[in-house]
């Protein structure tokens, strides 16, 4: 998440942190398990080339 910066003009890494797993925490679990299912299915692709 590098737009994260965009809330921290004074790249203040704690508030930066924070900001961080607020807007994580308003992801709903559908949105986590799409993550989840692309990261497995990207590791799959490498583990397991064509």
């Amino acid at each position: 998440m590098k737009w994260i910066s965009y809330f921290s003009p004074n790249k203040n890494s704690q508030y930066s942190k924070i900001v961080e797993l607020t807007i994580s925490n308003l992801r709903t679990s559908q949105d986590l398990q799409n993550e989840a299912s692309r990261i497995f299915l990207n590791r799959s692709a490498v583990l397991h080339p064509p």
